[in-house]
């Protein structure tokens, strides 16, 4: 979940009550009231014990990428953070990548997740060096731009 940060940069992450918070984005609500708790485990053992609990399943593959890049900014090696998320060091690196879609893409790809799945977010973001810029022309792309249809006439 994408959490505003406080004026000195401390970064929040949606422990309990995430798939809620998503509903609540998915029917439009901006605001909502939350309880802040400063867990006394350090913060990397608090993200592994998520990602290898029965709730992994229901992160965005975004909320993915923020855990796993904040893992890899804590010190964890990508085969480390491979082992806690149970795949391989190629993915790891695929969804690390994905931190660098810009904010309005992130917006547009909560907004629109049946075209802008986890597939299509590795397949066509995270496997390639984009730069925001291209990013957002891809996503773009890919909601408003009709597919061409191919030319099958027998002659």
């Amino acid at each position: 979940m994408e959490l505003r940060t406080t004026k000195d940069g401390e970064e929040f992450i949606c422990v309990d009550g995430h798939r809620r918070l998503r509903a609540l984005k998915d029917l439009g609500v901006e605001n909502a009231v939350c309880q802040i708790r400063i867990y006394k485990k350090d913060v990397e053992d608090r993200l592994t014990e998520m990602l290898t609990s029965d709730i992994k399943e229901s992160f965005h593959i975004l909320d993915k990428a923020r855990i796993a890049f904040k893992l890899k900014q804590l010190g964890k090696t990508v085969k480390d953070i491979a082992k806690i998320f149970q795949n391989d060091d190629n993915y790891i690196y695929k969804i690390i990548r994905l931190n660098k879609i810009p904010k309005d893409g992130k917006k547009l790809v909560f907004e629109n997740k049946d075209k802008l799945n986890a597939k299509f977010l590795i397949k066509y973001i995270a496997s390639r060096n984009l730069t925001e810029t291209d990013i957002m022309r891809v996503l773009n792309e890919r909601l408003f731009n009709k597919p061409k249809k191919s030319s099958n006439k027998k002659y």
